[in-house]
């Protein structure tokens, strides 16, 4: 993280359609972002996030731009985008077969 509203882009080699964050520096929640949620999905950007330890269920707010290679974060959110802090990112390919070389 880097702490600003234009935070980081996370290059993946493929559109991820979904993926799930930790901040490991803090006791951060556990998000969950697809491109399912939301009153629009597949559109950028997506706010809708799944908490998978809290009391609650559903969430908004840190705002995420989801392109073709990767993401990029658009919130300074602290357990999201903290300066300096380490996070566990994990993502899952829209299309993970699609431009596979079977052998």
């Amino acid at each position: 993280g880097n702490g600003n509203n234009t935070g980081p882009f996370c290059y993946c080699g493929f559109k991820p359609r979904w993926f799930i964050t930790k901040n490991i520096d803090s006791t951060s929640n556990w998000r969950i972002t697809d491109t399912d949620r939301g009153d629009v999905p597949f559109a950028n950007p997506q706010d809708q996030k799944l908490y998978t330890d809290g009391d609650w269920a559903e969430g908004s707010g840190d705002e995420i731009w989801l392109f073709s290679n990767g993401f990029k974060i658009l919130d300074s959110d602290s357990g999201f985008n903290s300066n300096n802090h380490t996070f566990i990112v994990m993502a899952f390919a829209e299309h993970p077969l699609k431009i596979a070389r079977a052998r």
